[in-house]
């Protein structure tokens, strides 16, 4: 993405600022999906034995990771990064040359998210919406093939690929998943 931007002439911070916002808000939509799933689950089988505890560790981590995520943008990504390599005593050189973008696009992540978050609330919401039609279209295909579920069904059907997705990433080229 940032070097698909920088091909139509907009400067790296900006680029890169962009890609991380729109991963960010990504994630909090995913999360706040799999929580919508999470309680579908719950309406669909209240009774299922361990549901719970596994739903409890699945938001736990999310959440957790979603916090770390902002922790860390408001620390700032590079400077934090810089830091570390500056204790280890990595490439110097290399990295003094970069420094000003790097920091150019901390600060601009921070703008973004402290000047704009109406736009952040939609970038969210328009992600999730994006799952809720995939959950839309797990219904219609279901359907089609003879199998009819309802929509709880299809938020968690949806929901629960991607959490399997996310654990696949650990996965050399998410095999078996």
């Amino acid at each position: 993405k940032v070097f698909l931007l920088g091909q139509r002439g907009v400067p790296a911070p900006a680029a890169t600022s962009s890609a991380i916002v729109s991963k960010s808000a990504q994630t909090v939509a995913q999360i706040a999906f799999i929580a919508l799933a999470a309680l579908a689950l719950l309406l669909i089988a209240p009774h299922q034995p361990g549901l719970k505890p596994a739903l409890a560790v699945v938001l736990v981590c999310g959440s957790s990771t979603v916090a770390l995520l902002f922790w860390l943008q408001r620390r700032g990504v590079f400077r934090s990064f810089l830091g570390v390599a500056a204790r280890l005593g990595l490439a110097q050189a290399w990295l003094s040359g970069r420094r000003a973008g790097w920091l150019e696009t901390d600060r601009t992540i921070g703008v973004f998210y402290r000047e704009h978050r109406g736009r952040m609330a939609a970038s969210v919401l328009s992600y999730l919406c994006g799952w809720l039609l995939d959950s839309a279209e797990i219904c219609v295909v279901a359907y089609l093939l003879g199998q009819p579920i309802n929509g709880l069904q299809a938020i968690a059907v949806e929901a629960l690929t991607g959490v399997a997705k996310m654990m696949g990433l650990w996965i050399p080229g998410a095999r078996g998943v």
